[in-house]
């Protein structure tokens, strides 16, 4: 049996979630590496729990622009540069 419309849409939304919370998770750790600080020390100047901020670095969540905005202005860089190269493929 074919799959119902709306369960192919939530799937594909599904995907690009995971493919969204893969690149922020490769581009925080970059970033972080980059200004030479620990998960904890990010933590202490963004006020983003660590355990938070691991889960966004090996992609399990999506974080909302609120913390992605706290993330930066700790890391000195803006949200542009945070997200700089992060893009998701959509198909139909």
């Amino acid at each position: 049996m074919p799959n119902h419309p709306m369960q192919s849409h939530a799937q594909a939304l599904n995907d690009i979630s995971a493919q969204l919370a893969r690149q922020l998770g490769r581009r925080l750790r970059v970033m972080r590496s980059r200004a030479s600080l620990s998960q904890e020390a990010l933590s202490s100047l963004s006020g983003i729990t660590r355990s938070q901020i691991c889960l966004i670095e090996v992609g399990r969540v999506v974080p909302t622009v609120r913390t992605l905005v706290r993330i930066a202005s700790a890391l000195k860089i803006s949200l542009v540069d945070l997200v700089c190269g992060v893009a998701v493929e959509v198909t139909h």
